[in-house]
């Protein structure tokens, strides 16, 4: 737990680690016999995928949770070139409420967005299709979970070490 300042009140904060035990806590976890380990297996794939994505300048959809989108942008109005950058915003029909920091970006194009390729990551993590959808699905909810309570999120894409994901208060 971190504090927020003056009135030392501690925020919750929802990262890697707690997604991994809590989906490694919940009843499908525990019937299967899944390890934290294969869990964590599983979120290294998923992270490996969307970087693999992003960096073939394709979009990557989180099934309800948000979409990662890769396009041409200018650095500042005064650019001469366009580079390729990422922004992620989520979905916004059931995120209506949270506030999201916008880019810094303003992207002139964008890709297409795939879906994921529950196959490609659960053989990654030697995990059947249908366990790693299942497991997935429940991670990416516990996250949209947290990011609707106000919990402080710091996730990472641990294939790149770079932030995926981070919002708060």
């Amino acid at each position: 737990m971190a504090y927020s300042g003056l009135g030392q009140r501690p925020i919750f904060i929802c990262d890697n680690d707690r997604l991994v035990t809590e989906a490694s806590s919940s009843v499908f976890a525990q019937r299967n016999r899944i390890s934290p380990a294969a869990i964590r297996h599983l979120w290294n794939g998923l992270s490996n995928f969307i970087n693999v994505s992003l960096k073939s300048h394709k979009g990557v959809l989180l099934p309800a949770l948000g979409t990662f989108v890769v396009g041409q942008a200018l650095e500042d109005r005064y650019a001469t070139y366009k580079r390729y950058r990422p922004t992620f915003s989520l979905l916004d029909g059931r995120f209506g409420g949270v506030s999201q920091e916008k880019s810094k970006f303003r992207l002139l194009t964008r890709a297409a967005v795939a879906q994921l390729n529950y196959q490609l990551i659960a053989q990654q993590a030697q995990i059947h299709r249908s366990i790693a959808q299942r497991l997935l699905s429940e991670i990416l909810q516990r996250l949209a979970a947290h990011i609707v309570s106000g919990h402080a999120i710091k996730v990472l894409a641990t294939a790149c070490f770079s932030p995926v994901c981070c919002y708060g208060h």
